[in-house]
């Protein structure tokens, strides 16, 4: 387990690399597309933004070839382990929900309350046994933002 100075040390540690800017993965199936004419974003466990990866292997697992790579920077995202991302997921019930309706309602009002507190976007961190991190899921809330002006 992950002493909490050194979770605080590697939080703040990939949160200067993420302003600076990291390289993302996305996977994509070329029917995804479609579904951006209607939402624009994706509606995820984490809220509403574009979802990525550093993972190349993770995005390929979701799409195959369709895997693009990004340059990606944000100001000011959460960084948090996965598992706290998960909490959080939990306590706006993206995760568990009766209607596609109320999914994408719960995971509009994270997002909203995420943009409220002044977060760009949101990284979870993912660690292995041992407390190394390998993989970094990052949201990217910019683009919910630009639907709602």
């Amino acid at each position: 387990m992950l002493i909490i100075e050194n979770l605080k040390k590697i939080k703040k540690k990939i949160k200067e690399k993420i302003r600076k800017g990291i390289k993302v993965y996305r996977g994509e199936l070329p029917e995804e597309f479609k579904r951006y004419k209607f939402f624009q974003t994706d509606v995820g466990d984490l809220g509403r933004g574009i979802y990525y990866t550093t993972s190349k292997a993770r995005a390929k697992a979701i799409a195959g070839k369709y895997v693009y790579e990004k340059f990606l920077k944000l100001d000011n995202p959460l960084v948090i382990s996965y598992e706290e991302a998960y909490k959080l997921a939990d306590k706006y019930g993206t995760v568990r929900y009766r209607t596609i309706e109320e999914g994408l309602k719960n995971a509009e009002k994270f997002t909203l309350d995420m943009l409220k507190k002044g977060y760009d976007g949101l990284v979870a961190i993912k660690f292995d046994k041992l407390g190394n991190v390998y993989e970094l899921e990052i949201v990217d809330y910019r683009p919910y933002l630009k639907l709602l002006q």
